[in-house]
């Protein structure tokens, strides 16, 4: 037995009622003991006995305070974990449901007078208000049409790819065309059959991107903020999804249209609260040569006409595709398989257009769980009771100088092979090398960053091309300089007072350059400023 397959784009589309028109289908600190040493021998000769024994006393009534207090303290732990209560317990159905208002409707109007849906996502700082966002190119992009006369009848319709060899045999014309007008919908009252758009209840948009077919990617610009729509973080790293992880769907699959009958007909619903979920789980990973050889994540969460554009996340909240395509064995909408573009190639735009956007980071997302909280509040009732009983005993006077330990600048270690970089400006190749270094910790955690010809970084704005802000601890105001030419990265440092390490060991001397591969890790005079190269689309 033979199976029809066919692949459809999820953009939901309506003829205009009334036009004629034909439609086509569309460092815990828990565990930590302290030893607490015996009490240190006096100095003074206590003058009598009675001195001795009031001595004795206050000790003894201080323990008995010390130990009230533990026991307190353990007791409240004991009670916070009995709840098993922890901020880590969120399920993977709850923090889909969260991410609900990170999703918006796309309406286009099309050059033949209809009109059609999608939807997308926010991208900017997590959790606040959103003015880019994400969808797909045959949402906000340029369309494919047949027009003509048609059995004496004036037509334009959409089509896709497949349909423009029977249209030309039919005696029409192919043509292509952007949207007359994209806007989001703010409710379900933005766009009303029968009636049109209404724009007091829609946000107009402009499309900052929208270039190629494949991988069918474009973001759009609101001219406002979206009300209660914010932006969702992005995957960190393509590697953290594996096949058989549970993911979810997000957005406004035309299906969902059809349960919401007016007055007027079908409402086309935009609400957060109309936000479709579906689950499922990652078949696999695969290449699609039909679609310009775009990387593609399969899964079984259902997807249909409406759903393009919309994000498709994991377990944890994280944008890990844009829902794109399904494939089945009818025409109906029952479709055995669902088809996400995968997170890199919207970073890669994303970073082009310089748009910033946030990475998904479990010590920001989470939270800390209440039993480790509690923990460390026994720990603190524990240390404040020792401070108090030590402090009755005399302690050695300790100078500033000892207790103080001087900031002071790293000595370099042994020189490692130089690698000669003369005239970087001058030979650096311009434009994008298709290398990124991306922040995984310091002040710019979870943002990634193109490499075009030479990268200088410091703290002097008029020095440095990429430029961090003044007193950041560490880095000096012109610190280091990533450099590409002849087809390699170069890492130099220019002198920076502590220092610029590589693979967290080698410190390179002032001038010194190291070649550097994706994978590898340079920070910036310590720890806490780290960058790892990586490849532009994660490959």
């Amino acid at each position: 037995m033979f199976w029809r397959a066919r692949w459809r784009k999820l953009c939901r589309s309506q003829t205009r009622p009334g036009s004629g028109l034909k439609k086509c289908g569309n460092s815990c600190t828990g565990g930590l003991r302290r030893e607490i040493r015996r009490r240190m021998t006096t100095i003074r000769r206590l003058r009598c006995g009675c001195d001795r024994a009031k001595e004795n006393r206050e000790e003894r009534d201080m323990k008995k305070r010390l130990f009230s207090w533990c026991m307190a303290a353990a007791l409240l732990m004991a009670s916070l974990l009995g709840t098993g209560v922890t901020a880590e317990a969120t399920t993977g159905g709850e923090i889909a449901a969260a991410s609900r208002n990170g999703v918006v409707r796309i309406l286009v109007q099309l050059p033949t007078g209809d009109y059609a849906t999608g939807s997308g996502f926010g991208v900017g700082k997590t959790g606040e208000s959103a003015t880019y966002f994400v969808t797909n190119y045959h949402v906000a992009g340029e369309h494919t049409y047949a027009v003509g006369v048609l059995d004496g009848e004036e037509v334009a319709i959409e089509i896709d790819e497949s349909q423009t060899d029977q249209a030309r045999e039919l005696g029409l014309s192919v043509v292509t065309a952007p949207p007359v007008a994209v806007w989001i919908m703010k409710n379900d009252k933005a766009y009303i059959p029968g009636r049109g758009v209404d724009t007091s209840n829609t946000i107009a948009c402009e499309v900052v991107y929208a270039e190629e077919q494949y991988p069918d990617i474009a973001v759009i610009k609101a001219v406002e903020n979206v009300p209660e729509r914010v932006a969702l973080p992005l995957l960190e790293d393509e590697e953290k999804v594996e096949a058989g992880d549970a993911v979810y769907a997000l957005g406004y699959p035309g299906t969902s249209d059809d349960t919401e009958e007016t007055f007027w007909g079908t409402s086309w619903v935009a609400d957060i609260d109309d936000v479709t979920i579906t689950s499922g789980i990652i078949s696999r990973f695969t290449t699609a040569s039909t679609f310009g050889n775009t990387r593609l994540i399969q899964h079984d969460a259902t997807i249909n006409h409406g759903n393009s554009g919309g994000p498709l996340i994991d377990s944890r909240g994280a944008v890990i595709g844009i829902n794109t395509y399904s494939f089945g064995a009818s025409d109906n909408y029952d479709d055995n398989s669902s088809y996400s573009v995968r997170i890199d190639y919207i970073k890669d735009v994303l970073d082009d257009l310089h748009i910033e956007y946030d990475l998904y980071q479990p010590e920001k997302e989470g939270g800390m769980p209440v039993a480790v909280v509690a923990g460390i509040a026994v720990l603190l009732i524990i240390a404040a009771a020792v401070i108090v009983l030590v402090k009755k005993k005399a302690q050695p006077e300790i100078s500033q100088a000892e207790s103080t330990p001087e900031l002071v600048p790293v000595k370099p270690t042994a020189a490692a092979p130089v690698v000669k970089v003369s005239a970087p400006a001058a030979q650096a190749i311009a434009g994008d090398s298709g290398l990124r270094f991306q922040g995984v910790s310091g002040i710019f955690t979870g943002k990634r960053f193109a490499i075009t010809g030479q990268v200088k970084i410091g703290r002097d704005p008029a020095k440095n091309d990429f430029v961090y802000p003044e007193g950041t601890e560490g880095i000096s105001g012109v610190h280091c300089v990533l450099v590409y030419q002849d087809g390699q990265l170069y890492l130099q440092d220019l002198g920076s007072t502590y220092g610029t390490f590589v693979n967290g060991g080698q410190r390179l001397a002032a001038n010194q350059a190291v070649m550097l591969q994706p994978g590898d890790k340079f920070n910036l005079g310590s720890e806490k400023e780290c960058f790892v190269i990586t490849r532009k689309g994660g490959v």
